[in-house]
Formats: C-alpha cells, structure tokens, sequence
C-alpha cells in the first residue's frame, strides 16, 4: 500500500531513496572512517545530487564535486543539509494532504527521524568532524550574509510546520542546529513560543488553543525542549550575548522554571559569572515579580 502523499508506483517513491540514503549512511558509520570515506568519493568523482523529483527547481546543483574541487566533506556536508531540507519538504506535504494515520503515513516520519539520528552521531561523536565543520561553517556562512547557501532558513520552517504533528523531529532538529553553534535569534523566538505581551514578533508555530492537549503536549515539548537546547548553545558561545539577552528578558520565568535542567544550571552559573549578564537576570526576575504582584493586587 502507498504511504499518504506519495508517489504513484509508476513515479518516484522518496520513501524508497531515503531507505537508500539511510542504509549507506549506517554501513558509514558503522564500518568506515571519515577519511576513507571522502578519499573514496573524491577518487570515484561521484555527483552528491538529490532526486530531481523532489528537487526540480534545482536546475543547477551546486553540491556537484565538480564545483568544490577537492573540498570532499564540504560536498558531503551540504548534500546531507539538503537531503534533510527535501525530504522535510516532503513530509510537510503529506501532512498538508491528509492527517496522520497509520503506519504507512507515520513510516516517512520515522524515517526522518532516524536522518536526525545519524546526523546527530556524525556532529557528536566526532568520527565525521571533518564534515562536522564543513556543515557549521555552511549554516555560519548564510547567516552571516544572509542569502542562501544551503537552505537552513528553509528546512527550519519544514520543522517548525512539523511541530504540531511530530514535535520530536522538531527537536531533533533544534538538538542538531545546537551542535552546529547556530544561535540564530529569529529561529529560536519561533521555536520558544514567546508569550503575550513580549516584545518579540509572533511565534513561528500556529497559534492554537492552549487548552487542548494538542497544545501541551506538542508545543510545550518543542518550547521547553528548544530553551534547554538554546541554554546548552549558550553556555558554549557565553560571548554570544544578543541571543543571551534577548533569552533572559524574555524567558526569565522559563529558565527558573526548568532551572533543575543540566544544561539550564548551568546556563544559570554562566550568567553568574558574568556581572553584566547577572544583574540583567537579577533585574528581570524582579520585573516578573512585580508584574506578579500586580496581577494579584
């Protein structure tokens, strides 16, 4: 039977190139080392391209070796970016064409969600570091000039539709963005939900009713999720400091709440440290409880 949203079976069936991807990407992992690996791409002169069919506006694919030269783990880094970013693409239209239901419509989720999996022990674990790099030194680049070079700004809207349906891809994905030291505060604001009456634009997920279980349950494990991740970026970039501003004026309440969190405390002790960053704290946490005090006056 055809998952929800998929090819006919005379077309193309994205679920059976990404059980490609996802099989080449474990025999890597599990039997061979980073430099065997791009030796042997390089040697082989094979072109990192996606499927035209998920993929047809491309009409030039700049992840083709030819255009990197020798810079093997920069080729493969941008290819696995971009696999993620069409097949998020995908996903996001099975959910726009039919509701999740079933196995067959939840298998191109699951398989995902195994992608993340596989990124995250590549980024982590350091056995691929080279192309580790290579993929920070990308999303740093089209931050920084603000034009695309691997569709980050893309795939992060694919996860952030996802939220409300499948919140731990979008998790996964906001665990793999703070491994790759991307502080990008108009993306974190969206994944943090910020409340009524910051100062913050609107939030990037559909604003649903917040007494529906949908909400807590989804939303709320992306919102709290995301600070931790955010609190564990910040306390490797402590010199990052709009980010860390922007997070202790706006999600003081927050950070207290989940303060028993590791990577919180530690973010916690990090503000401490800095006297500038601590009597921020200290003066939104007063401002909190004024507004508190307030309310039940």
């Amino acid at each position: 039977m055809d998952p929800v949203g998929a090819e006919p079976l005379t077309g193309f069936r994205a679920e059976r190139w990404m059980c490609l991807v996802l099989m080449s990407l474990r025999v890597l992992l599990a039997y061979t080392k980073e430099e065997v690996v791009l030796s042997r791409l390089a040697d082989l002169m094979l072109p990192l391209r996606v499927p035209h069919a998920l993929a047809p506006e491309a009409l030039y694919d700049p992840l083709d070796i030819d255009s990197l030269g020798d810079n093997m783990e920069k080729a493969v880094a941008r290819y696995l970016i971009q696999v993620v970013n069409v097949y998020g693409k995908h996903l996001c239209k099975i959910l726009l064409q039919s509701p999740p239901a079933g196995t067959d419509t939840v298998f191109p989720f699951q398989q995902m969600s195994s992608l993340l999996l596989y990124l995250t022990h590549m980024f982590q674990s350091g056995s691929f570091c080279r192309v580790a790099t290579a993929a920070m030194q990308a999303v740093h680049a089209e931050s920084s000039i603000g034009t695309e070079v691997c569709g980050i700004e893309e795939i992060n809207q694919h996860f952030l539709s996802l939220a409300y349906s499948y919140p731990t891809l979008s998790v996964q994905w906001c665990n793999i963005l703070a491994l790759l030291n991307y502080g990008e505060q108009g993306f974190w604001s969206r994944v943090l939900w910020p409340s009524i009456g910051s100062s913050v634009g609107t939030a990037g997920m559909a604003r649903r009713n917040l007494n529906t279980p949908s909400y807590s349950c989804n939303f709320e494990l992306v919102s709290q999720a995301g600070l931790i991740l955010l609190c564990d970026y910040l306390c490797e970039n402590i010199y990052d400091a709009e980010p860390m501003t922007w997070l202790i004026v706006n999600h003081v309440s927050e950070i207290i709440r989940l303060s028993s969190e590791p990577p919180v405390s530690d973010f916690i002790s990090v503000i401490h440290r800095n006297p500038a960053a601590s009597g921020l704290f200290v003066q939104a946490v007063l401002t909190r409880c004024r507004k508190q005090k307030a309310l039940t006056t």
